[in-house]
């Protein structure tokens, strides 16, 4: 966002880039992977991204892509109900305690 005049230019495209949706303005937003939450350039919102993992469906074998607080997740094949283990969170918990970052993003309205 240019200082004098206000506006805002397109960013160039990030090679290991995701988008989100902004919870203030709901403008789409471009952000590199890894980062933990997303300052919207048009409103100042800061969204946070959201944490995954993944763990195998305890009667298909499927693998299923989780939100990081879920205690259990249902598969959408056989609607099994699969518990996110202990193990699985400590690991993730291990993660929470790396420093966070918050990504300031330049992207047109």
């Amino acid at each position: 966002r240019c200082q004098r005049c206000q506006h805002v230019n397109t960013a160039p495209p990030v090679a290991d880039s995701l988008q989100l949706g902004c919870s203030g303005c709901h403008v789409l937003l471009s952000y590199p992977r890894g980062a933990e939450s997303v300052k919207c350039s048009v409103c100042s919102a800061v969204t946070e991204v959201p944490r995954y993992s993944h763990l195998v469906c305890g009667s298909c074998n499927i693998t299923l892509m989780y939100q990081v607080n879920a205690t259990s997740v249902k598969c959408a094949v056989c609607h099994f109900v699969t518990p996110v283990s202990t193990s699985t969170q400590a690991g993730q918990n291990q993660q929470d305690n790396k420093p966070s970052q918050t990504v300031v993003v330049e992207n047109p309205p």
